[in-house]
């Protein structure tokens, strides 16, 4: 294309077309080679159409800043001349909402280009369309938290009106994890967090973190977005398993309290477990087998800490201190660790 100074090139304050199919619309230009621009058309095509200057000798359209040739897929470009006017027009067949945009028109003269600058937002019950869904979703798991997030695109021509997210349960029935409605960008509820950032144009981020997930929490999960034009359902399984790392025992057992009454000593042992998932304790006494709740033993669940650790507590009663020989064994399900002797 041929340059010119840039005393003589004029541009357009850039404008916002919204289009309602079947519908017009015309915005007039009064100085310039531009003297109209045009919007129209219907669920099978809209039409812009530049009305110009008779001098006009060459245009040039783009859409997203790629260059429109004369005919390409379902876009066709029409030049008309008369004898005081110049018309170039761009055909849209079966406009979609990728089709919408921003559009540019660059019209040149023998010593003056002009440049016509526009959004356009297609709107109407036969070409707005429900939410889309951009991506099959990207999973992710930090090992040092233990929080498994899953993120995908959708995009949609307006805020989402509702965001809810379910899990099926083993019967398939749906189980409600959280909603979100109108403008809401996050919310929390349990182990699970759900946000939604706005992307570029109208593309809308989602997002699911849950904290400390484990084994329990794989499965499938689906997530619906809603709004007037529509809704969109995007199905996924969560899985963990392959990201799990057997539990590692932090450091020796440790004997936290311990007092003594007339005849017996009580002493409550405490291990350190790391762990990405909540793993399962067995004490086991090497002359009776595996510790149970009973009136000598009373074993504890294990609490979680922050930063992927886990404790488990076992409160004993003893004759003397000398018979308490144990073995804990920790198993998050993906392997057995080796006894370790307290």
């Amino acid at each position: 294309m041929q340059m010119f100074a840039p005393d003589m090139l004029r541009r357009m304050e850039r404008q916002s077309i919204v289009l309602w199919i079947p519908g017009y619309k015309k915005i007039s230009v009064d100085d310039g080679l531009v003297k109209s621009l045009v919007c129209c058309g219907d669920n099978r095509k809209v039409t812009f159409s530049c009305v110009c200057s008779s001098s006009v000798i060459k245009c040039l359209w783009y859409h997203e800043g790629k260059l429109i040739e004369a005919q390409q897929d379902k876009l066709l470009l029409r030049i008309s001349k008369g004898k005081d006017f110049y018309e170039s027009a761009l055909i849209v067949s079966n406009p979609k909402l990728e089709d919408c945009g921003g559009y540019m028109c660059i019209m040149n003269s023998e010593n003056t280009t002009d440049v016509v600058d526009f959004n356009l937002h297609i709107k109407g019950a036969e070409t707005a369309p429900a939410p889309i869904i951009y991506d099959a979703g990207k999973s992710s798991m930090d090992e040092t938290s233990g929080a498994f997030t899953m993120d995908f695109s959708v995009h949609c021509l307006e805020v989402p009106e509702s965001v809810v997210w379910e899990r099926r349960d083993h019967s398939g029935a749906k189980i409600l994890l959280g909603r979100l409605n109108g403008r809401e960008c996050i919310i929390s509820t349990g182990r699970y967090v759900f946000t939604v950032r706005k992307g570029s144009d109208n593309i809308y981020v989602l997002k699911m973190e849950i904290k400390g997930a484990g084994l329990s929490d794989e499965g499938r999960y689906s997530c619906k977005v809603t709004n007037r034009y529509g809704e969109v359902t995007q199905n996924f399984k969560v899985k963990i398993s392959e990201g799990i790392k057997p539990p590692v025992f932090l450091g020796e057992p440790t004997v936290d309290r311990m007092f003594h009454t007339e005849e017996d000593f009580i002493i409550t042992v405490v291990v350190k477990v790391a762990s990405p998932d909540r793993p399962t304790v067995k004490w086991i006494n090497p002359n009776n087998g595996v510790v149970s709740n009973s009136s000598s033993y009373l074993q504890s669940i294990f609490t979680y800490e922050e930063g992927g650790s886990y404790l488990a507590e076992l409160v004993l009663m003893v004759s003397t201190m000398a018979s308490s020989l144990l073995l804990a064994e920790a198993d998050n399900q993906s392997q057995l660790v080796e006894p370790l002797r307290l």
